[in-house]
Order: C-alpha cells, then sequence, then structure tokens
C-alpha cells in the first residue's frame, strides 16, 4: 500500500471536513426553513407595501412604488435561489495565505452558497474575484486580489486544487500535475499515469492542414498519394465526386484540381472563372489560404449562404435587404426540403389560373383566339406565353392596341413582384400542404404552421416603420439597441437565406433563365462545392446553373459528416440530380492522414450503427485518446484550463482547439480560460489558423484541423444517441492531427460507451 505524505494527507483530511460540513448544512432541515422564513418577511412586506401605494399621496407615490420594485424582485431572487448540490457542492479549493497573517478557504462551485456560521463560501464559477484567481493562479504563485469591498487581498497560493466527487463521495484530488485518487476500497493513493491526462508530443507533428506549428514541414503537393494525385488529372471537362473520411484528403484534391485546371489552360480557367464554395465560414477562410499558396489568390472563394444572399440581391430587385439572423430549424427545413418543389409546380399553375382569369375579365379586348394560343404553349416559361398571348392579342385588337399593351404591361409587373410571391409561398396553407404531401412524413402540420407563423412576422411593420417620424433617439433603448432587438420586431421586415434559391428557381420557371434587367447569376468555368452533403436540393440547383454551357464541377463531402439538422442529404446520386450533373461513380479516398488510428477508431465507435463498413487506412499511430469523467463543464474547464498552461508552456506552436457543442457553452468556455495564451474565440468562422487556443463550437470546425482537440462537454444531454448528435461529436473529435481529450462534463454521452 502507497503511503502518502504529510501534504497529501493534510489536503485530504480537510477536504473531507469540508465535504461532510456542506453535506451537512445544505441537508439539515433548518437550513430550508431559514429560507421559507426570510420569503414569508418578504411577502408580508410585499403586501404592506401594496396597501401603502394605494392609499399614498401623489407626491410620495413615486418613492413607495420603488421599495415594493426593490422588494418583489428580492422575494423572487429568494423563490428562485438554488441550493449547491449536495453530491456535487463545489469543484474547485483555494487556499489563500494572506499577508495580514491569515489563511482564506475559498470554494468554487455552479451554486453560491455562503454559511457565515460554518465559515464555508462557495463562490460563482462563472463570476467574481476568487473565480478568476482559481482559474489564472498557480500553486505558490503570488496575488494580489481586488475585492469588490474595495479591499486589496495579497499573499500566496497555499493551495489550488480541483476535486471530484462521486455520487456525493470525495474520489480524487487533483493539484499541480499530481493526482490522488480514491480507490474501490475506500484508500487514498496518488494516481497512475493513466488516470491523468497528458497533452504532449504534437509540436512539429503537423504536415497537412492548419496544425501551425514552429516546425518547417514538406508543402502539401509532395505528400499527395497516387489515388489523390490521379484525381487532379481528371479531364477538365468531366465533373468529378470526391467523397472520403475525415482527414483524407477531400478538400486538398478539389482544390490542387483548381491549381492544375488553371496551369493546362489559363486562359479558360483564370482563376475569376473558378468557384469554391463551403458551408461554413472557417472552411472557406482555410479554402482561400489554401489557393493563395497555389497561386490563385484571385479565385472566388464564398460561404455560401453569403454568395448566395449578394446574388439573390443583385438580381431580385425589392425585396428585403436584411436577413433573418434566426430563423427556426422548422421552417429552414420546410423551405430547404426537396418537396417545395410541389409548392413551386402549385403556384405556378396558381400563377396562370390569374392570368387566365384577368384575361376572362377583359373577354372584349382579348379575343378567345389569343387566350386559346397562351393555353397551347403550356410548355414554354410563363414569360415567353405572355409576348405569344400579346402578340396573337395585339394582331385581334381593332383599335383597343393601347389598352391591350398596359394589360401586358401589368402582367408582365406581376411576374417580378418577389414579395407577393414570398406572401403566397410562405404564407397560405394550401399552397404549403402541397409540399407536406409530397414530403411522404417528413414534414409535418406543425411545420407548416411554423413556416405561416415565421412568414407573418416578417411581413409585419417593424417598430421603426410603426413609429415613423419620431425623433430617431427615441427609437434606442437604454442599452443601445434598438426597440426591435430581440423581440419578435427583430424578424420583421426581413428575408430568410432560404428564400433565394426558392426565389430563383420561380424566376427560372417564369421567364426561362436566372436573370433581370437588374443582373444575371454569375458563370463560372469550373465550380468546387465542399462538404456537399450540407446543401438543400434547391442550393445545389442554383449551384449547378451558376456554371458557363462548357463549365464542370468538383464535388466533394462525406455523409458520415452531415450534420446540419435542417440539411435533407438524400445520397450522392440525388446530390448529383438536383446539381444537373450526369450519375457519375464517386471516387473514394481510402487513406486517412489528419488522425492517428486511435482516434479513427474512437471516431468509428462514436459513429456507431453509422459508421461506413470499413475503417481507412491510418497512415500513422500515436497516444490514445483520453475520456475523463467530469460532473460539468465548469468542472472538464478547471481540469482542461491546467492542462492546456502546460501545454502551451511546452509546445507554444501548438494549434489547440476548445470544440464544444454549440456556441453558448463555448462562450462560457472562452470567458472562463481567456487567460490562457493566445487564446481566441472563433464562432462565426473566424479562425486565424495561428498557434493558440481557439473555442469554438462542432458546426465551426468541418473541414478544419488542430494539433489538439478537447471536448469539455461529451454528456448525454448534448450528444443523444441518434444519427445527427453522433455526427456532429464525430466531426469534433476527428479534428485532431496528434491527440483527443474528451472529457464528459455530466453524465456521460450514450455513444462514448465509458460505463
Amino acid at each position: 500500500m502507497t503511503t502518502l505524505s504529510p501534504t497529501d494527507a493534510s489536503l485530504i483530511h480537510r477536504q473531507e471536513e469540508l465535504c461532510a460540513l456542506l453535506h451537512r448544512r445544505l441537508t439539515e432541515p433548518s437550513a430550508r426553513r431559514a429560507d421559507a422564513e426570510q420569503l414569508g418577511r418578504l411577502s408580508r412586506s410585499i403586501q404592506a407595501l401594496r396597501l401603502a401605494l394605494n392609499e399614498a399621496a401623489p407626491k410620495d407615490a413615486p418613492h413607495v412604488a420603488a421599495q415594493l420594485h426593490t422588494v418583489t424582485a428580492l422575494a423572487g431572487h429568494g423563490a428562485a435561489r438554488r441550493r449547491p448540490d449536495p453530491l456535487l457542492p463545489y469543484f474547485g479549493y483555494l487556499r489563500l495565505d494572506c499577508d495580514d497573517g491569515r489563511s482564506r478557504e475559498v470554494l468554487v462551485g455552479e451554486t453560491p452558497f455562503i454559511d457565515a456560521e460554518a465559515h464555508v463560501h462557495i463562490v460563482d464559477w462563472n463570476a467574481g474575484p476568487y473565480a478568476e484567481l482559481f482559474f489564472t493562479a498557480k500553486d505558490g504563485e503570488e496575488f494580489d486580489l481586488d475585492l469588490p469591498n474595495g479591499r486589496t487581498l495579497s499573499g500566496v497560493i497555499g493551495a489550488r486544487l480541483v476535486v471530484s466527487f462521486e455520487r456525493g463521495r470525495l474520489a480524487r484530488i487533483d493539484r499541480d500535475g499530481a493526482c490522488l485518487v480514491r480507490d474501490a476500497a475506500g484508500a487514498w493513493q496518488p494516481a497512475t499515469a493513466a488516470v491523468q491526462a497528458v497533452l504532449r508530443g504534437g509540436e512539429g507533428e503537423t504536415v497537412l492542414g492548419t496544425g501551425a506549428t514552429n516546425a518547417q514541414g514538406p508543402v502539401v503537393r509532395a505528400l499527395l498519394d497516387a489515388q489523390q494525385y490521379a484525381l487532379i488529372q481528371e479531364p477538365a471537362d468531366a465533373p468529378l465526386l470526391v467523397v472520403g473520411s475525415a482527414g483524407s484528403g477531400k478538400t486538398t484534391v478539389a482544390l490542387h484540381r483548381l491549381a492544375s485546371l488553371n496551369k493546362r489552360d489559363p486562359g479558360r480557367f483564370a482563376a475569376t472563372r473558378l468557384l469554391v464554395v463551403a458551408p461554413e465560414k472557417g472552411l472557406a477562410a482555410l479554402a482561400a489560404k489554401l489557393l493563395g499558396d497555389l497561386g490563385l489568390a484571385g479565385a472566388n472563394v464564398r460561404r455560401f449562404d453569403a454568395w448566395l444572399a449578394v446574388e439573390g440581391r443583385k438580381i431580385l430587385k425589392g425585396l428585403p435587404k436584411r436577413l433573418c439572423s434566426d430563423t427556426p430549424a422548422a421552417v429552414c427545413r420546410f423551405k430547404g426540403h426537396g418537396a417545395f418543389r410541389a409548392v413551386l409546380a402549385a403556384y405556378m399553375d396558381r400563377l396562370e389560373a390569374g392570368i387566365l382569369r384577368r384575361a376572362g375579365a377583359r373577354a372584349h379586348l382579348l379575343s378567345a383566339d389569343s387566350v386559346a394560343a397562351f393555353q397551347a404553349s403550356s410548355g414554354k416559361p410563363l414569360s415567353e406565353r405572355l409576348r405569344l398571348f400579346q402578340r396573337e392579342a395585339l394582331q385581334q385588337a381593332r383599335g383597343l392596341e393601347a389598352a391591350v399593351k398596359v394589360h401586358f404591361r401589368d402582367e408582365r409587373a406581376r411576374l417580378y413582384a418577389w414579395d407577393e410571391d414570398r406572401a403566397e409561398l410562405f404564407g397560405e396553407a394550401t399552397l404549403l400542404q402541397a409540399a407536406v404531401d409530397a414530403a411522404g412524413g417528413e414534414l409535418s402540420p406543425a411545420d407548416l404552421r411554423a413556416v405561416q407563423r415565421h412568414t407573418r412576422l416578417q411581413f409585419q411593420a417593424a417598430e421603426a416603420q410603426r413609429y415613423e417620424g419620431w425623433d430617431d433617439d427615441a427609437l434606442v433603448a437604454a442599452d443601445g439597441l434598438s426597440l426591435d432587438a430581440d423581440t419578435p420586431d427583430a424578424t420583421a421586415g426581413t428575408i430568410d437565406v432560404e428564400d433565394y434559391p426558392i426565389l430563383l428557381e420561380l424566376l427560372r420557371l417564369k421567364t426561362g433563365r436566372i436573370a433581370t434587367r437588374a443582373g444575371e447569376l454569375a458563370q463560372f468555368e469550373h465550380a468546387v462545392i465542399d462538404e456537399a452533403q450540407e446543401y438543400a436540393p434547391m442550393e445545389l440547383n442554383v449551384l449547378g446553373r451558376a456554371l458557363t454551357a462548357s463549365g464542370q464541377l468538383t464535388v466533394a463531402g462525406d455523409d458520415a459528416q452531415q450534420t446540419d439538422p435542417t440539411g435533407s442529404f438524400r445520397g450522392w446520386e440525388a446530390t448529383l440530380a438536383a446539381l444537373g450533373v450526369p450519375r457519375i461513380a464517386a471516387r473514394k479516398l481510402l487513406v486517412s492522414y489528419r488522425s492517428p488510428r486511435p482516434i479513427m477508431e474512437f471516431g468509428r465507435l462514436v459513429l456507431g450503427r453509422y459508421a461506413p463498413p470499413e475503417l481507412p487506412v491510418c497512415k500513422k499511430d500515436g497516444p490514445p485518446v483520453q475520456v475523463t469523467r467530469t460532473a460539468s463543464v465548469a468542472e472538464s474547464l478547471a481540469f482542461a484550463g491546467d492542462a492546456l498552461r502546460d501545454l502551451i508552456a511546452a509546445e507554444p506552436g501548438a494549434s489547440i482547439a476548445v470544440v464544444c457543442a454549440d456556441a453558448a457553452i463555448a462562450k462560457e468556455a472562452y470567458e472562463r480560460l481567456s487567460w490562457l495564451p493566445r487564446s481566441r474565440l472563433a464562432l462565426d468562422g473566424d479562425f486565424s489558423f495561428r498557434p493558440g487556443v481557439d473555442f469554438t463550437d462542432s458546426v465551426q470546425v468541418k473541414g478544419l484541423e488542430f494539433d489538439y482537440v478537447v471536448i469539455p462537454d461529451a454528456s448525454a444531454g448534448l450528444y443523444r444517441d441518434d444519427p445527427l448528435d453522433r455526427r456532429r461529436l464525430h466531426v469534433a473529435v476527428t479534428r485532431a492531427i496528434h491527440q483527443l481529450w474528451v472529457l464528459t462534463g455530466g453524465t456521460p454521452s450514450p455513444v462514448l460507451r465509458c460505463g
């Protein structure tokens, strides 16, 4: 049996004392009675102040009302106040040996708590000077702490511990790289190396992609394998579909194919005639960087949504200029579903019926023969049919030519009334029902109603319009935001980016081409569509039409990385059909270069029953994936902060990503660990591709790679056992070039199989 040092024994004894004390104070009935008594006193004060307000003189009423507001707020805070969980009261411990000769103990946890009688103080991990000191300080360091009361506390960090609980029992203590654990028999001993997470050995390992190190590696072109090189040399006039697992080089092949085409025929494939689209800003930025290295800095590299909005605004005039920033997922899914074509078909029938109805009301002006000619031209675009209709009507006008011309001028104007089209396409239940009927159960009546609700909000007048003529300063709230910010009015007067491909396809159905007098869809000689599994059918349709008559496509993707919850990927054959590409065989890349075998095996475990039949060939081995059970994200960050500080000191050239399940958690993680050198929040694709730590979410990292990846929140609540969450976690774990560390941040996700 291992003998503990006196220091370790003393630390354990003190933590067990605190745990027992807290459990007793948090569970004893007297504490709950005290809370109830205070709420009772506040409730009685509220009743008295309400009576006083009713009887107060006008000059006293504001003062009484202010008191009532304050007491009501205190009562609400008391009612909502949570006590710390007795099973997990805190996860951090600081002993501050102060210059005044006293020692102060501060605990760090999820829920603040003060018990003056027991001399116990738990601070909120997410706020306050003590919490900041816990996350930034090390054992033995001097500190100067500015307290809210204006005092300054100085001294030395006597002890800084990260503590872990298992079913309410203290189970582990970490201090400055050392770890003490309680074994199954209840005895304490130093942990083995396998228990401790160590991130080491990655700097200089990165050869491909964004893993930034201080070591000079070979250029990417020198590392292409025979299969990749052969795909790059494919004929210019043939489409190419490249699929493969994470890290197999799909993007590398696609971008190098562009460089090869440019070299073979620089006139035809000039940089300005090349297009690269990616679903995320970060991947688009990486593609632009790599193309610059390949001598194609002038190529058009765009995030798809941004490119689509620019093209839509250029061609379709009279639409709202402001994009909706928070379109509900159900609305995105409905508008992006392939079944929406049924809505367009029904709407085109409605437009034709309207033309005939208005013609019938002017039978004196429009002859039966001209109407019959219009009906007989049903295979042509609507604008051309109207021209034939007008020509036939003018031939039989008999002195009414001017009136005929006015009639058809009005009819043509209706073809370009895009807001009227939007109101009907997205607001009329009879039209939207056509998509529900065609979707085979994938769209529901509830989805239909969500689209209608959202459309009503978009077409209502915003606050600024309702208060037109008011002073501008009166339309700004106290926080500096507009009156409609973070309200339903924020949606008023907006357009969804998902509307553009629908309206552009409607334009094509009306006129036969995606062009108006204002502009036409940009044309390219070659386009690369990266992560193509993320695009909706009508989005792909627009991309397919952005090619010259001789233009071709390179399509790259991996269906195991389809993570857009609003997407409707139906396989590569359906993707190619939406692009208008002839059926071709997918070229599958069989070798994974990014992640070592342990990470790829772990990624396969995460995918589970949705994994491809075979693991790709892995070109390198590496350290095992570290999975650490933690009770909360806060505890995960406490562990991660220590490890990352040491890693950055040891490997200043390493690129590190802390990949969270969503943007809110990424913000919390960054706020808590922003003291780390070269730490950055990257939530809108704002990656610098430089050494340091990027805090981001799983949506942002697709196509990117980092020396080290830390996942602090692989919990059951955030990564469920469903195909979408499995793929999201799979994308996150397979970003690591050298080493992966997964912390559960609560009950482990069922896809981890870690018990």
